[in-house]
């Protein structure tokens, strides 16, 4: 069981590191199309750019991750 919950704790922060939610990805995509200044619309295409490119690799978001904090509850039963 414990070799479970490492699995799954990896795949969860691999995701967490390497992906955005659609929603985020949809409301920069639209901020993009929707900037005027040159400086500001590159620096969003930057960052699409930056997470297709973690996402194909396998690589982080960015190079400051943070430190995942989890607080996590697990119920046993006996079987």
């Amino acid at each position: 069981m414990r070799s479970e919950v490492v699995d799954a704790t990896v795949r969860v922060l691999q995701n967490a590191e390497t992906s955005l939610p659609e929603w985020v990805m949809q409301l920069i995509i639209n901020a993009a199309e929707r900037e005027t200044k040159t400086v500001a619309r590159s620096q969003l295409h930057f960052m699409l750019e930056n997470v297709r490119i973690a996402m194909n690799e396998g690589l982080p978001l960015c190079q400051d991750t943070g430190l995942a904090i989890f607080h996590v509850q697990m119920a046993v039963t006996s079987c």
